[in-house]
């Protein structure tokens, strides 16, 4: 082989290597171009699914958030039922004039089993008395009296005064 033919060999070798390397560089520009498009296409995929999860979660979030309010409330409405209940039903201002008015019933009760010079009257009234002044204060200090045996010793004054009145009346 002379240097002709070795330098056309070595040309058609380097025009091959050329066109191959060419092919190569083509083949790997599409392919760039396809993952860069792939890495576009997957970014949008992602951005949108990323807003729609945030979508999601916000909506969440909120329901959370509100069944949260509601429940806050709720049991701001529990705690104020309670210190109602905590409360006694009737207030102290009802206790302090129910002692006045019994006061006065008292009084008039003394005064007719005074005067039927009774038989112990007077000190069976005043233990019933005692009895309904304690009940009294236990209720304004937050106790539950025994209300049957204050309704019962009430009744039972009424009785002895209608019972005394009529006595007097003749």
């Amino acid at each position: 082989m002379d240097c002709k033919e070795a330098l056309a060999w070595y040309e058609r070798q380097w025009e091959k290597d050329r066109r191959r390397w060419e092919e190569e560089k083509r083949a790997l520009v599409e392919r760039l171009e396809e993952q860069a498009a792939e890495i576009l296409r997957l970014k949008s995929e992602l951005g949108e699914r990323e807003a729609q999860l945030s979508r999601e979660f916000q909506g969440r979030l909120e329901a959370c958030e509100g069944r949260l309010e509601e429940e806050r409330a709720a049991r701001e409405g529990c705690e104020r039922a309670l210190e109602r209940l905590a409360r006694p039903v009737l207030g102290e201002g009802f206790f302090r004039y129910l002692a006045q008015a019994l006061e006065l019933w008292d009084q008039a009760l003394l005064e007719e089993a005074r005067k039927l010079d009774g038989n112990g009257v007077e000190a069976w009234l005043r233990a019933i008395w005692a009895e309904r002044a304690e009940a009294l204060s236990g209720a304004l200090a937050g106790q539950a009296p025994d209300w049957r045996r204050v309704r019962t010793g009430l009744v039972l004054e009424w009785a002895l005064l209608a019972w005394l009145e009529g006595i007097r009346d003749g």
